[in-house]
């Protein structure tokens, strides 16, 4: 009978539930990941470019203050070696445009986020030296106050960033998804290899496989070019690159501070 019992039978199968349900999988899934995986960028990028102008006011601040705006017990008059507590806060501002620079960059993983302390930084040590001015001079607590406001912003939007970055989805998320889509293509295989489908010709059924393969691949693209936060049409990396010249600022004002040629 060609086959037409098993087509009878197989047919409703598929169609009905099978690639149903599948598709309706593979939807969800795809439409959840891009959209997380698009805000996680945009969220990145924010945080990034708000660290970015805060620095800048961080740093015309801390460039305005000498040290005798500082108290005495935080100056280090008189010891050998010891920048002033100007220079040192200057130093630290520089040290964590580093830090930034080094955490944005692709070597930095979820892995390698997950496992570091993300109080260690240079804020800490920064905030601690601006506790230094308020007991200094009258004129002087203005800067500190607007250096301990953007210290604690930059913060929250340190933390905020890496939590966005360490956020990943595991790869049996993405597994399901693969597996979702090459089922679908299976299971057009195997219709398409039925007698029933005999009236479309090769070319009509090589257009049909050529779309849903196309589909399937520009899918895998976009995810994988979401999934990755420095390469592709999202990446951050144009944000990350003017950090470079604001950590050069930063370190030409230390050079005028110390008065020295250069600053390592």
């Amino acid at each position: 009978d060609g086959n037409a019992y098993e087509i009878e039978i197989l047919a409703p199968t598929i169609n009905g539930v099978v690639i149903p349900t599948i598709a309706i999988a593979l939807a969800t899934l795809a439409a959840t990941t891009i959209s997380t995986l698009r805000e996680r960028q945009l969220d990145v990028r924010e945080h990034l470019n708000a660290e970015l102008c805060e620095l800048e006011l961080l740093r015309g601040v801390l460039g305005g203050l000498s040290d005798d705006d500082f108290h005495e017990s935080v100056r280090g008059d008189g010891v050998p070696g010891v920048p002033g507590p100007s220079a040192r806060a200057l130093r630290l501002l520089r040290d964590y445009a580093s830090r930034l620079i080094l955490e944005s960059s692709p070597a930095e993983t979820p892995q390698r986020i997950q496992a570091r302390r993300i109080a260690d930084n240079e804020l800490i040590e920064l905030a601690a030296l601006m506790g230094g001015v308020r007991d200094a001079h009258k004129r002087s607590e203005p800067a500190s106050s607007t250096a301990y406001t953007i210290i604690a912003s930059l913060t929250q939007h340190r933390a905020a960033r890496l939590t966005e970055m360490a956020a990943t989805y595991p790869a049996v998320h993405y597994a399901v998804i693969a597996l979702c889509a090459l089922s679908i293509v299976a299971n057009y295989l195997i219709e398409s290899d039925q007698e029933v489908l005999r009236f479309l010709d090769a070319f009509q059924l090589k257009f049909l496989f050529a779309n849903l393969v196309g589909v399937v691949a520009g899918l895998a693209a976009l995810i994988a070019d979401l999934s990755d936060l420095y390469r592709g049409a999202f990446r951050i990396t144009p944000v990350v690159s003017q950090l470079y010249p604001l950590r050069e600022s930063i370190a030409y004002d230390l050079c005028v501070k110390e008065g020295t040629e250069d600053v390592v």
